[in-house]
């Protein structure tokens, strides 16, 4: 009796406390990944210099100095643009796989009492054959 007490207790905290445990641990792991590579300070920051590079306008009206200060601050947020475009990529591209290995994870989850059952008949069904 004891045993069925217990394999009732383990299916009531599998699909419940540990499906919220999981869940919540994901939600963890994604902050985590969108953490590391810092995805909402780069949106807000996608248009500023790269590293805060620039230069100064010297005082006076000299125009070479105005468009040579206009052309590397231009650069300078182009390559930042083009930095910060390249670490979203790839912050986006990891967020998507740890969605999906956590789509994986949570179906392994709910099946895997059936699974170890099936396993379990199966190694019994290959003895008796």
């Amino acid at each position: 009796m004891i045993y069925v007490d217990l394999l009732v207790n383990y299916f009531v905290w599998h699909y419940s406390l540990a499906v919220f445990n999981l869940l919540n641990l994901s939600k963890k792991f994604l902050f985590l990944v969108e953490d590391f590579f810092s995805m909402g300070l780069l949106f807000r920051t996608f248009f500023s210099p790269w590293r805060r590079l620039s230069e100064k306008k010297k005082p006076g009206l000299d125009l070479g100095n105005i468009f040579s200060v206009m052309v590397v601050n231009s650069l300078m947020r182009v390559v930042g643009v083009l930095f910060r475009s390249i670490v979203l990529f790839f912050g986006f591209l990891s967020v998507f796989f740890s969605l999906v290995f956590i789509i994986l994870v949570f179906i392994i989850w709910l099946l895997w009492p059936a699974i170890i059952i099936f396993l379990f008949l199966y190694g019994i069904f290959l003895i008796i054959n």
